[in-house]
């Protein structure tokens, strides 16, 4: 049975647009629709020593094969917002076609992981602040020096016993790692940072492209002025992100931890990407195409 598919016509005059939005916002540049820009013979050749490189044209048409997602169904979602720009509309679109019909394998993108590892290695710092200011704590109240002992391979071979005199160590591990880590300062921040990332039962960690469209969604919307400034993040926005999210397929059925809708669990996510210890959600770059050319002959010159 053939595959049924929609094919979208994009002007390039709008996809060019669209680039410089997909970019700033969402990490996606003009190489994720190199296939696309090659079958439409919109990209222009240029030699730059023993390397072809390309630019896209002004004058061309480009289609988008649709196999995975229903467009015009996505297109009624983001014109229901009822203050989205056509040119927002397009950049939604693309990023929609990137993720469903490029069928991107989180996995592949360092930078969203990356989100998330920074994200553990705070609450490891966390939890080893509570941990110095427990010993500090036994230390004053015994008015005795205390000692650190390090166990190997689950305490099997030998243990390391470092002495920890007037909380040498302890200080040198602040001195060096509190930078690091703007928010958790105090013993107190640290006991909150645990709290919130606490999980409830049958919690699991956001899909890491639902990170990167949540805050892309958001920052887009404010910066273009498709939304007012305040409330920051009302109602009509949470809803948006949640239904776009949930037709790419990246919005978990258990976020909220019951599966239903929940626009504070969205503002939640939005203020954990917008921490300033947090690193920016955003997809891989993916440069346009280029060829190396291993032999010596004629390339002409395109202006």
């Amino acid at each position: 049975m053939q595959e049924e598919q929609t094919f979208y016509p994009v002007t390039t005059e709008y996809f060019t647009a669209c680039l410089p939005l997909l970019e700033k916002y969402f990490g996606i540049t003009a190489g994720y629709f190199n296939k696309e820009l090659s079958n439409a013979k919109c990209l222009i050749p240029h030699r730059e020593d023993n390397i072809v490189k390309y630019s896209i044209k002004e004058d061309c048409n480009l289609v988008l094969p649709f196999r995975h997602l229903e467009c015009h169904d996505l297109l009624s979602l983001i014109n229901s917002y009822g203050t989205i720009t056509p040119i927002i509309e397009e950049a939604l679109l693309l990023v929609a076609y990137c993720i469903r019909e490029r069928q991107i394998d989180e996995n592949e993108y360092n930078d969203l992981i990356q989100f998330h590892t920074w994200d553990i290695y705070q609450s490891e710092w966390a939890h080893l602040l509570l941990f110095m200011e427990q010993m500090e704590a036994r230390a004053f109240q015994g008015n005795e020096q205390t000692a650190i002992t390090i166990r190997t391979n689950n305490g099997i071979k030998e243990k390391i016993s470092i002495p920890n005199s007037d909380n040498w160590l302890f200080r040198l591990i602040k001195k060096e790692l509190a930078g690091y880590f703007p928010e958790v300062q105090t013993a107190e921040k640290a006991r909150q940072d645990i709290q919130w990332r606490k999980p409830s039962a049958g919690r699991k960690k956001d899909n890491a492209i639902y990170s990167a469209v949540a805050y892309g969604i958001y920052r887009m919307l404010h910066e273009e002025n498709a939304i007012p400034s305040q409330p920051d993040m009302p109602n009509e926005l949470c809803a948006f992100i949640h239904d776009f999210a949930r037709q790419m397929g990246c919005y978990s059925d258990n976020k909220g931890w019951d599966g239903a809708y929940n626009p504070d669990r969205i503002r939640a996510d939005l203020a954990a990407y917008l921490k300033p210890s947090a690193i920016t959600p955003r997809f891989r770059p993916i440069s346009l195409q280029r060829q190396v050319i291993m032999q010596d002959f004629d390339f002409p010159l395109l202006d």
